[in-house]
């Protein structure tokens, strides 16, 4: 658990949590000049930025029971986010925003917000993903790779989607877009 800003002062070089048990943030920020990759459950128990060289989660991410808290993701340079988990499927988060620099690579079937995601940097999506809010935007590229445009799902409750940009594959891959 952490209860207080994490390299607020002086930033940690990095941060990994083992594969084992929840970690639970109950901080504004946590900030590292390297990685951040937490290997198991994450809980989101108030708003939070995460800042760091690459940030990944490999298992579940979600909002503390009865709670919708917000996740603000910067990414240094051209870092990377990478989603290998469900994201808000057991408590929703309020908002999930990634900053401009860099890619978030979306490796789950699944990402649940109660309000807005919004997706500043290129986005690579590994699997068939559903971005289930009130309104995701993605305000640069979306990149499938080795799946069709017809493999995201949007899904609102009364609201609507917005994905201003153009779907481009990938340059290590090919894409192949189905009406």
């Amino acid at each position: 658990t952490f209860n207080g800003t994490v390299g607020g002062t002086d930033k940690l070089s990095s941060l990994t949590t083992n594969a084992d048990g929840t970690t639970v943030i109950n901080t504004s920020s946590i900030s590292t000049t390297g990685n951040q990759n937490y290997n198991d459950a994450v809980l989101i128990d108030t708003s939070t930025t995460l800042n760091g060289k690459n940030i990944s989660f490999a298992s579940t991410g979600d909002s503390t029971s009865g709670e919708t808290n917000a996740l603000t993701i910067n990414t240094s340079g051209s870092g990377t986010t990478t989603f290998n988990g469900l994201v808000g499927n057991t408590s929703r988060l309020s908002t999930l925003t990634t900053d401009a620099g860099g890619t978030t690579v979306v490796n789950t079937s699944s990402i649940k917000t109660a309000s807005d995601q919004t997706f500043n940097d290129a986005v690579k999506l590994d699997t068939n993903t559903t971005l289930d809010s009130s309104t995701s935007t993605a305000s640069r590229s979306i990149r499938p790779c080795g799946i069709t445009t017809s493999m995201i799902s949007r899904v609102m409750r009364g609201n609507t989607m917005t994905i201003s940009v153009a779907m481009t594959a990938h340059p290590s891959c090919a894409v192949a877009s189905h009406g």
